[in-house]
Formats: structure tokens, sequence, C-alpha cells
């Protein structure tokens, strides 16, 4: 059997980091937190160590701060998990309901399962950070999803396109608006 290249090796490294990473977030999100934290405790060991000199802040910086944040995101599912959910499903509803109208808008006549199909496969390849927001990645996978279900490859191609348009040119301002009016707010409620 023959070696992997440099590219390759490279490729399952980083791929394999990368899965070990997303398992840790996904046990820590479930609360089985503690190897995460060990690994933030060395991490954080380590950064003390290398910079001992330049680095002003307390020992064990991390871990409380990375323990605070589990800690606040499990009690926050916690208490409010069925408004999450709900504003999850929301959230899909009103994708999928852009995505059909880019769809239409464009002149592809999808019935309602290619596009849940093309949509599915759109968030699915947005978790795969390679690029910014998946950009390419993303839009070749759902564009091939539509074609390998029998939509046409030009307005197949078009739709995909105005879609993202939307979700990069509508979402990205509108989210940092309001991450905007909820720091002012809370600023506003300090004093």
């Amino acid at each position: 059997m023959a070696r992997p290249s440099g590219h390759v090796a490279l490729w399952l490294s980083a791929t394999g980091a990368l899965a070990a990473s997303g398992g840790l977030v996904v046990a820590a999100l479930l609360g089985r937190a503690t190897l995460l934290l060990r690994l933030v405790a060395v991490a954080d060991r380590l950064r003390v160590r290398i910079g001992r000199r330049r680095d002003r802040r307390p020992d064990g910086l991390w871990t409380s701060v990375a323990a605070d944040l589990f800690a606040g995101a499990g009690s926050l599912v916690r208490r409010r998990w069925a408004r999450l959910s709900w504003g999850m499903a929301a959230y899909w509803l009103l994708q999928g309901a852009l995505l059909w109208c880019c769809c239409a808008a464009v002149g592809l006549r999808a019935v309602p399962a290619v596009v849940l199909a093309a949509l599915v496969a759109e968030r699915a390849l947005t978790l795969l950070a390679i690029t910014p927001g998946g950009t390419g990645l993303v839009e070749a996978g759902t564009i091939g999803v539509l074609i390998v279900l029998g939509a046409d490859p030009t307005a197949s191609l078009a739709a995909i396109l105005v879609f993202r348009a939307f979700v990069f040119a509508a979402e990205i301002p509108v989210g940092g608006m309001a991450l905007g009016a909820w720091l002012l707010s809370r600023r506003a409620a300090r004093y």
C-alpha cells in the first residue's frame, strides 16, 4: 500500500483535528465538558510556561472562562430549550421559503422535496468551514444536489447564487445591527 502524499496527509490530519474538535464541542454542549476543560487547562498551562514574561494575565484564566461559558450555555439550553427549538424551526422555515422564492425568481420550478434536499445540503455544507462561510464549496455542493435531483443546471446555478447572495448580504448586516442594538441596550441598562 502506497503512503499518502504530503498534501493528502495534511488534509487527513486537518480533517481529523476538525472532527475531534467538533466532537469535543458537541460533547461539551451535551453537558460532557470535562475532557474539553482538561484540554483548555493544558493549553492554559502551556501559555503560562511559554509566555511568562510577556503575558500578565493570571494563571487559569482560559480554564475559568471556558468553564463559565459552558455553564452559561448549559443553563441557557436547560431553561429555554423550547424557545430555542422553535426559533431554529422558524429559521429553517424562513431559509426554505427564501430558497423557494429564489428558485421561483429564476424560473426553476422545483418540488418542495427538492428544495428541502437543497436546503439540507446547503446547511450541512456550511458546517464545513474550509473557507469563510463555506463559500464555493456550499454553492457547488448545493447546485450538484439540485442537478442530481433533476433541476435545470443553469437555473440551479442562478437560484443558488441568488440565495447565497441574500444569505450573506442580508443576514450578516442585519445580524450586525441586531448585535449592536443588543450591546447598546445592555450598556444603557448598566447606567
